[in-house]
């Protein structure tokens, strides 16, 4: 009898485990939809979010340029803006991204897909600024009499 008590316990217990399990992926299933487009977007940020660095060390050789090798420094600034301009934009994006409260799925979908546009569109204004200072700096290093 004891047996028999211990067994109907433990097919009870998974039979409801089975049931929350099951309710757990079917909740899982319309969560994640958004889920998979907010870590989409974090990713995204997180790949762009590394040239910081590189918008800053050429950003210090730029205004070397300027101050040692006496480059036009009008010429200089066209590139400091464009590396200011790109890091403010990723600034801003940080700071204008927050995930709307108590939104639907399509809602949330819909807000993901247009935040993964703007940081897109933040990485690519960051890339064309890093390209153009890098071939303005290997420019001066060509032209550098040694």
């Amino acid at each position: 009898m004891f047996f028999k008590k211990i067994a109907f316990v433990f097919l009870a217990a998974a039979f409801f485990a089975c049931g929350t399990n099951n309710e757990q992926q079917e909740a899982e299933k319309t969560q994640s939809r958004a889920d998979v487009a907010r870590q989409e977007v974090e990713q995204l940020h997180d790949s762009i979010m590394v040239r910081m660095g590189e918008i800053h060390r050429l950003h210090k050789q730029l205004l070397h340029s300027r101050d040692s090798l006496g480059v036009d420094s009008s010429r200089v600034a066209v590139y400091a803006r464009s590396l200011d301009e790109a890091e403010e934009a990723m600034m801003r994006w940080m700071r204008e991204y927050r995930k709307p409260e108590g939104a639907s799925e399509e809602e949330l979908l819909r807000f993901f897909e247009q935040e993964k546009e703007k940081i897109k569109s933040v990485g690519l204004q960051m890339e064309e600024a890093i390209e153009q200072s890098k071939a303005f700096l290997d420019s001066l290093k060509q032209t550098k009499p040694e």
